[in-house]
């Protein structure tokens, strides 16, 4: 008699949790919940479009932003194929809870922990830059290759970014000193993200053709696609590289001991690139 009231206490301690399951996805406010959701989002983003596919409920017990669109000026910026958030149960009755969160974009994850008021930390995982919208349709060149990295907040409060390149690929729209294609098998570069500013240190490409070393600073606008760069670093030609380039490369360049200084200056819409000689 009690292994037929034990069991008759299992199944339905299974029915209520399935039914509240069901009852949960079936009525569920998606779409409510998509157009507060992306409410927020804009009033974090000043100045950026965004738009939000559908939230869903997730278990463990979370929710799922799904087909988060940024866009600027009508121009695509950035796709979050899916954005997984759930609180982190041992904070839960903190002032301030910790969240996680699990980003899919760009064929790669975003994964970590955002414990306020400290901000966020995690990694990054297989990020592919040619299919962040913001890169796939640049005009000067095409890029391609993969990106890995580390992300937490410094002691200054920043967010410091650690990133790590592989296979990279930079098809020019214009072939460069006769070079149509450079390609860059690895790369490291350490950024400091503050609100406006973007600092970059230690920027090293090395490459097939060429081996770049880069640093300097990205100051963004009041709007997007407004701001302001100032980078600069030398590049290291190959012998193959020298060889293709020709007179196109000048002598006085190819004479700098340690590589060819060069800086990239002016607004993000129109930057110049120079030599020194």
């Amino acid at each position: 008699m009690s292994r037929r009231l034990t069991l008759s206490r299992l199944l339905w301690a299974f029915y209520l949790v399935a039914a509240t399951a069901a009852c949960l996805v079936i009525a569920f406010p998606g779409r409510e919940l998509a157009g507060h959701a992306a409410a927020r989002l804009r009033a974090g983003l000043p100045g950026l479009e965004v738009s939000l596919g559908a939230v869903r409920p997730v278990f463990p017990p979370g929710l799922a932003l799904e087909d988060v669109r940024l866009a600027a000026a009508g121009r695509p910026l950035a796709l979050v194929e899916r954005l997984e958030v759930r609180p982190e149960w041992a904070t839960i009755f903190e002032p301030q809870p910790a969240w996680r969160f699990t980003a899919h974009a760009g064929a790669g994850t975003l994964d970590g922990l955002s414990r306020p008021p400290d901000g966020p930390s995690g990694v990054i995982e297989g990020l592919r830059l040619e299919e962040i919208p913001a890169l796939r349709n640049l005009a000067a060149a095409r890029v391609a290759g993969r990106l890995d990295g580390r992300f937490a907040p410094t002691a200054a409060g920043a967010l410091g970014v650690s990133l790590r390149l592989t296979d990279g690929r930079v098809e020019p729209a214009v072939p460069l000193l006769r070079q149509e294609r450079f390609l860059f098998p690895s790369g490291t570069a350490e950024l400091t993200c503050q609100p406006g500013l973007v600092l970059v240190r230690n920027g090293r490409l090395r490459g097939n053709e060429v081996d770049i070393e880069i640093s300097g600073s990205i100051r963004l606008g009041p709007a997007p696609g407004e701001g302001v760069l100032d980078l600069s670093g030398r590049i290291l030609p190959h012998a193959g590289f020298v060889s293709r380039a020709g007179d196109d490369l000048s002598a006085a360049l190819l004479r700098r001991r340690g590589g060819i200084p060069f800086r990239v200056s002016g607004p993000l819409s129109g930057p110049e690139i120079s030599f020194s000689g």
